[in-house]
């Protein structure tokens, strides 16, 4: 630099002149002073980069700005300005920010669990709305509403979806409140599907240690509150309606069924409707008229509940009602139907009372070496292949020495049809304490193996008294029946001559 006349230059720090009379001016920290004598100083946030002034953004401390911060900004009435930071988020309006329409928003501020409030949350041209049901999901995707995972490491019940519903009528009406209303559509392109299902859920475990108490793919719990008052007509768990048809609909169903279920075959027991109660049961018909319940002790089907009726029950053709655990019943024939063979015919004798008392009633007293033939056919409710019992009543009217014995001897064989030639008879006994007079006894034979006995077979049979093994009985057996006792495990065959 060189200087004009008239000029004076007082050296300092900073000043230096060169051996060409030139002076150079060193700034160490420049100020920057307008014409006025007001001066700028730089720093952070405020560089000077060559000739220029440049703001550093990055320059400055990193912080986290609070609601009491300021917000510096320029008014247009009356120039620079500051604000807190609070007030300036406050006065941020969602319907100016662009491409927000004002009318597709929620003011969250009413907002309750209810979720009350005005406005709509629109998506592609469906919405949730106050004046519908639903979220309107595009056609496309393959979940309308997806939860995905949830991981908790707390205790408790922990819900994929969870609704509630509220209403508060103030006057009486015909509300109805759906926590969940499903209708699943379908438009006429003339597609197949392979199912329409309005509920669908899947329950899916994986793990690898550990157990699961229970697992329920539906679970349904109500509860009156406590502070309820008033009456509930009904209470259903699960209501299920008949499908309806409306206006000129022409579809037809091929097979309707309220509650439809697979086989059930992953438990150690499977079942497939249970009904965990001692008190209630499944209750049938239009006015609940039969009910089939367990009590704790029988299971029971009562058709008396409100209009009694019969139990019809229909096997199908040549099918019956089949007991797995079967009952027995007698054959019994008295001792005045029988015949007495050549030789062995008894005499007649009365029963006696406790006393010893006539009775007036006559039958035949047997002694040793004396007895009576008869015959009879198989029962059709007779279980085939079952063991009989063929078992013989009498009394003593003598008094016995002490314990005396009083022995049976059954000749039989058995007859079938279509003209099959009879077995050899078989011989069995049986011999039978007796110690009281005038009692009554039952004699039991061994049973007879019925492998090859069936219904519609004749029994052929003789039974005769002989002698005891010991301690005879002196007097009469007065024989009052003789049968057999045999399973049951049906009502009756199913065709007129065969089982």
């Amino acid at each position: 630099m060189a200087l004009g006349a008239g000029f004076e230059l007082l050296l300092g720090d900073g000043l230096e002149i060169g051996d060409d009379g030139l002076f150079t001016i060193t700034v160490q920290d420049p100020v920057f002073v307008d014409s006025s004598g007001v001066g700028l100083n730089y720093g952070t946030g405020l560089t000077l980069s060559g000739t220029d002034l440049v703001l550093d953004i990055l320059g400055l401390t990193t912080d986290t700005i609070a609601a009491g911060d300021w917000v510096p900004f320029h008014d247009l009435t009356d120039g620079p300005n500051k604000i807190t930071f609070a007030n300036f988020e406050g006065t941020i309006s969602h319907d100016g920010i662009a491409d927000v329409d004002a009318n597709e928003h929620i003011d969250w501020t009413n907002a309750s669990e209810n979720l009350l409030t005005t406005g709509t949350i629109t998506s592609n041209g469906n919405a949730m709305r106050a004046d519908r049901i639903g979220l309107g999901i595009a056609a496309s995707v393959a979940s309308a509403i997806k939860v995905q995972k949830i991981y908790s490491d707390t205790s408790g019940t922990k819900f994929g979806m969870d609704f509630k519903c509220y209403g508060n009528p103030t006057q009486d009406s015909t509300m109805t409140i759906n926590a969940v209303a499903a209708y699943p559509l379908t438009t006429s392109l003339g597609w197949n599907l392979s199912n329409l299902i309005g509920f669908y859920t899947q329950p899916q475990i994986r793990h690898t240690a550990g157990a699961f108490v229970n697992v329920r793919a539906i679970y349904v719990a109500g509860s009156l509150n406590a502070n309820s008052a008033g009456a509930v007509g009904s209470w259903y768990g699960i209501f299920i309606d008949n499908p309806s048809k409306s206006g000129s609909s022409t579809e037809t169903v091929g097979v309707q069924a309220g509650i439809w279920m697979t086989d059930q075959t992953r438990g150690a027991v499977n079942y497939g409707v249970v009904i965990a109660s001692d008190i209630i049961g499944l209750t049938l018909g239009i006015g609940q008229d039969m009910l089939v319940h367990y009590d704790g002790v029988d299971g029971n089907i009562d058709t008396s509940l409100i209009a009694p009726s019969d139990l019809e029950i229909t096997c199908g053709a040549q099918k019956t009602l089949e007991l797995q655990n079967t009952v027995w019943k007698d054959v019994n024939m008295g001792a005045g139907t029988l015949s007495g063979p050549p030789g062995l015919q008894p005499g007649t004798a009365n029963y006696v009372d406790e006393v010893g008392a006539d009775t007036g009633i006559a039958t035949v007293g047997i002694a040793v070496g004396e007895g009576l033939s008869g015959n009879f056919e198989m029962q059709h409710d007779y279980k085939e292949g079952s063991n009989i019992v063929f078992h013989v009543h009498w009394q003593g009217i003598a008094v016995p020495a002490g314990t005396d014995n009083v022995k049976w001897q059954l000749t039989y064989t058995i007859g079938k049809q279509g003209g099959t030639t009879l077995d050899a008879v078989t011989t069995i006994t049986v011999e039978t304490g007796i110690a009281a007079r005038y009692g009554f006894y039952r004699s039991n034979f061994a049973a007879i193996v019925g492998t090859d006995i069936d219904v519609e077979d004749q029994f052929l049979f003789t039974i005769q008294r002989v002698a005891a093994s010991a301690n005879e009985y002196g007097g009469e057996a007065l024989l009052a029946t003789v049968g057999i006792h045999y399973e049951v495990d049906t009502l009756g065959s199913r065709q007129i001559d065969a089982k």
